[in-house]
C-alpha cells in the first residue's frame, strides 16, 4: 500500500508568504527613506555650523582679504557677520571693512525643498570680532526636515562657542 506525499503549497500559504515579504520590504524602504532624510538634515546642519565657525575663525585671525579692493591694501575688519535668511533658506558670511569697502559674501542656499530654517523666523545676524568676542547676543538655529518632522539645532553663545544639538523630533509649535 503506497502513501502519497503532498509536497506542493496551497494557494493560501503562497499568499501569506508574499504578504509577509511585501510588509517587510515596505518597512525596509520606509526606514531607508527616513535614514536618508535624516542624513540630509544632519549634512545641512553641519554645513551651517561650519559656516558659523568660518566667520568666527576669519574674525579671530583678522582676515582682511575680502576687504582689500583696488589700491586699499591696509584695510582692517571691524567684525565678521553670519547672516541667516530663513525665507530664502540662505546664509552668508562676510566682514564689515573699516574703509566701508563692499566685500564679497560667502553665501550658501539650502537646495532641498524638504529642509527649512524654522528659527530664527526672521532675518538675523550674529557678529564675531577680531578678539573672538561676539555681541552680547546669542543665536539658536533650528533646521527642520518637513518629511520626517525632525529638527537639528545649532546654539551660538555669547562667547562665540558653537554647539550642535543632536537631531530629534521637532517640538510642537
Amino acid at each position: 500500500h503506497m502513501v502519497k506525499s503532498n509536497l506542493s503549497f496551497s494557494l493560501i500559504e503562497i499568499i501569506v508568504v508574499i504578504a509577509i515579504i511585501a510588509v517587510v520590504t515596505s518597512m525596509g524602504f520606509a526606514n531607508f527613506h527616513r535614514q536618508q532624510s535624516d542624513q540630509q538634515l544632519k549634512a545641512e546642519t553641519r554645513k551651517m555650523a561650519d559656516m558659523i565657525s568660518l566667520a568666527r575663525k576669519k574674525a579671530s585671525v583678522s582676515d582682511t582679504s575680502p576687504c582689500v579692493a583696488g589700491l586699499i591694501t591696509n584695510d582692517k575688519i571691524k567684525k565678521y557677520e553670519f547672516l541667516i535668511k530663513p525665507s530664502t533658506k540662505t546664509y552668508e558670511v562676510f566682514p564689515e571693512c573699516a574703509t566701508n569697502a563692499t566685500p564679497e559674501r560667502i553665501t550658501y542656499t539650502i537646495q532641498s525643498n524638504d529642509i527649512l530654517i524654522i528659527t530664527p523666523a526672521v532675518e538675523s545676524s550674529i557678529f564675531f570680532y577680531p578678539r573672538l568676542m561676539t555681541e552680547t547676543t546669542t543665536m539658536t538655529v533650528n533646521i527642520k526636515n518637513n518629511v520626517t518632522n525632525r529638527c537639528c539645532q545649532i546654539d551660538i553663545n555669547a562667547a562665540g562657542v558653537i554647539k550642535e544639538i543632536p537631531c530629534a523630533e521637532c517640538p510642537a509649535l
